[in-house]
């Protein structure tokens, strides 16, 4: 049985509550795909992107959980160890929605990252990943 306490089911449960029709591992992707190509932390220009995923406009507790969100994102990227942790429905969770969650994240990271790199002249080693 899930993990019902899980920050992936509580902010699951948050944007549906809120009529959003996204996923945490999709907007977390995004953040993540945005932020690696090189977007940086303000806030008001990562609002503006999960926006377009999120299909109408935030109220604000999802307006706070997408800044936290940032803000917990900006901790491990800019940290000495650099340690993502990916917002993922938990272990105890079905096999299937972990999947389903892990494309959802990999599609979010393709988007963001596409958005924020056009245009860019990459090093050698980003081309290469």
């Amino acid at each position: 049985m899930p993990n019902t306490q899980s920050p992936y089911i509580a902010f699951a449960m948050l944007l549906s509550s809120n009529g959003h029709p996204v996923t945490p591992a999709e907007l977390h992707g995004l953040l993540i795909g945005r932020s690696c190509a090189g977007a940086g932390f303000d806030a008001d220009a990562w609002l503006a992107d999960a926006a377009q995923l999120l299909e109408n406009e935030p109220g604000d507790a999802v307006r706070n959980a997408l800044i936290g969100l940032q803000e917990m994102v900006k901790g491990e990227l800019t940290s000495d160890d650099m340690a993502i942790v990916l917002l993922l429905p938990t272990d105890d969770a079905a096999l299937t929605d972990r999947a389903t969650a892990l494309g959802q994240w990999c599609q979010g990271f393709i988007t963001g990252f596409g958005l924020n790199a056009g245009g860019k002249d990459l090093s050698d080693e980003a081309k290469d990943v």
